[in-house]
């Protein structure tokens, strides 16, 4: 009986390390209170839309957090496939967004029915690229801002 009741409470304990568990991406504050107001400022009704993020980081240590607001189940191809499935999000205020990374469209693949076999992938995967017209802060890593673009 002993034996039964530890696997039963070593499997509940590792259920809480699952992915399906979130990662939250905790930003610095003057970053996080900035985003906080640009969200008030679309008036973006989060009912109908789904309010996400794609974080990115430059060969100088600059990083980027691009606002994405589409309609609720909007979203295609790989950008679609990855916001179905992360389970990154973003903390801001008390309200947890999802985020996708630059590197889910460096190396993720939207047709993974199309990879080919080990030893002969390259050629054969599908890259992706958001082309993004929006709002952007960019910012170093002590959470100075360095920038603000909305286009």
């Amino acid at each position: 009986m002993k034996k039964i009741a530890f696997i039963i409470f070593l499997s509940l304990g590792f259920k809480g390390y699952s992915q399906s568990s979130d990662i939250v991406y905790i930003i610095p504050d003057n970053v996080e209170v900035a985003l906080e107001r640009q969200i008030t400022y679309l008036k973006v009704d989060t009912t109908k839309t789904l309010v996400y993020f794609l974080l990115e980081k430059d060969d100088e240590g600059i990083y980027s957090l691009s606002l994405f607001h589409d309609i609720i189940n909007q979203q295609e191809g790989l950008t679609g496939k990855i916001l179905k499935l992360t389970n990154r999000v973003l903390l801001i205020n008390k309200n947890k967004y999802p985020l996708i990374l630059d590197y889910d469209f460096t190396f993720g693949t939207p047709k993974v029915d199309q990879i080919a076999t080990f030893g002969s992938r390259e050629g054969n995967i599908v890259r992706s690229v958001i082309l993004f017209h929006g709002y952007t802060i960019y910012f170093n890593k002590l959470g100075k801002i360095i920038k603000t673009s909305n286009y």
